[in-house]
């Protein structure tokens, strides 16, 4: 089909509007490509900072602002089309290339480790994206499709810097220490995860208030929402290092804890209504579950707690990698039945909450709060590493996202 090289020849002066349209369908088609790899590249797993596509061996050109109706009719750049979302993605995945592009070749060493220069640079790039996404919100007068779509970009922008920058959360890194200007990437990581926690609870609440989810969306949705909830656990408004007392006078503390609430009883709402969403969020608590470091409690019964489809001692830490084997096929064919996920309570209690497994009636998350995610369950940056490694393993980052 030679989808890299539509545009290697010179085509001919007049084409009529038959073939016009079909060469344009076809950019389309290799920039969806070329973009979901790129997308990709920043989100962890084992693709991380790997792409296939090299924009230098390929010849095509950017697709046209354009309506369905005629492909090849180009509009103005700012006249908004059915091509916008699709753009804003490609320039979105073209930062997410040459941010993959700028870490050492053959290196697996994280953003931290790197010379303030170079992660500056960095986030150069991703304000350079964002400088070409139109604001989030947008006029109610433009159709649902138009302002999901703007929500969703900002979504996979946000989700993707909080990705990249998400090393800085721990402070016990040598260069955070010695240079106080790194504390800005950790700022940047916490208040791209809140646009996500944002985001991603609207999408989540105006899919359940409409009755349906949108099934394209929903397991990207969730999954993103959820890991920020983990992100915004690390805030300094919410750590130990904070007590209570000041905690409850800091009214950013008290806000982002609003929204982690929200946050859960969505999730909740979410796993109660559809079968993709509750085997998404139990999987997800198990990965906590699994790498939270548990109170030792009744010792002598060695209790043991339901993590999906595997039984793990709750008297230990777990620290053993689940990236080779948690990964989620999500099936959402019976998602349209609706069928109840599980049985949840309100046990919800300062940051805590359960969510009980329909087939045992068991809390899956008993007693786990967020901020237990910070201090001495990781006392390196080894721990927190894999935890997140492992969330990002559970659900792949969908393309579209």
């Amino acid at each position: 089909m030679s989808l890299h090289a539509i545009d290697a020849k010179p085509g001919p002066t007049a084409m009529n509007k038959e073939e016009g349209q079909h060469k344009e369908i076809r950019r389309r088609v290799w920039w969806y490509i070329a973009s979901s790899e790129w997308l990709l590249s920043v989100m962890g797993g084992c693709l991380d900072r790997t792409y296939a596509v090299n924009p230098h061996h390929t010849m095509v050109n950017f697709p046209a602002n354009a309506n369905n109706d005629d492909p090849s009719a180009a509009q103005p750049a700012g006249t908004a089309t059915d091509m916008t979302y699709f753009i804003l993605r490609i320039r979105l995945a073209e930062a997410c290339r040459k941010v993959s592009d700028a870490f050492p070749f053959g290196s697996s060493c994280e953003i931290n480790e790197l010379p303030y220069d170079r992660i500056a640079a960095i986030s150069r790039l991703f304000d350079e994206a964002y400088a070409w996404i139109p604001p989030c919100h947008v006029p109610s007068s433009m159709p649902l499709s138009a302002r999901t779509e703007r929500r969703v970009i900002h979504l996979g922008f946000h989700a993707r810097r909080a990705r990249i920058f998400r090393p800085f959360l721990l402070s016990s890194w040598p260069n955070q220490q010695k240079d106080a200007r790194f504390s800005q990437f950790r700022a940047l990581c916490l208040h791209s995860a809140r646009v996500v926690l944002e985001i991603a609870s609207e999408l989540v609440r105006e899919g359940l208030d409409a009755g349906k989810a949108r099934t394209k969306w929903s397991g990207c949705v969730i999954s993103h929402l959820f890991i920020a909830c983990v992100v915004l656990a690390t805030h300094p408004a919410l750590t130990s290092q904070n007590s209570l007392n000041d905690q409850a006078q800091d009214p950013e503390a008290e806000d982002i804890r609003s929204e982690l609430n929200d946050a859960r009883r969505l999730l909740e709402r979410a796993a109660e209504v559809s079968s993709v969403a509750g085997n998404l969020v139990r999987k997800l608590v198990g990965v906590l579950k699994r790498h939270r470091v548990l109170p030792t409690v009744a010792a002598s019964t060695a209790a043991e707690t339901l993590v999906g489809e595997r039984a793990v001692n709750t008297m230990t830490p777990i620290s053993t990698s689940l990236s080779e084997n948690t990964t989620t096929v999500v099936d959402d064919s019976n998602d349209a039945a609706w069928l109840p996920a599980g049985q949840l309570n309100e046990g919800f209690r300062d940051g805590s909450w359960s969510l009980r497994d329909h087939n045992q009636g068991q809390p899956l998350t008993e007693n786990l709060e967020w901020g237990d995610l910070v201090g001495s369950a990781f006392p390196d940056g080894d721990g927190w590493d894999q935890l997140f490694a492992d969330l990002d393993a559970t659900f792949p980052a969908p393309f579209f996202s």
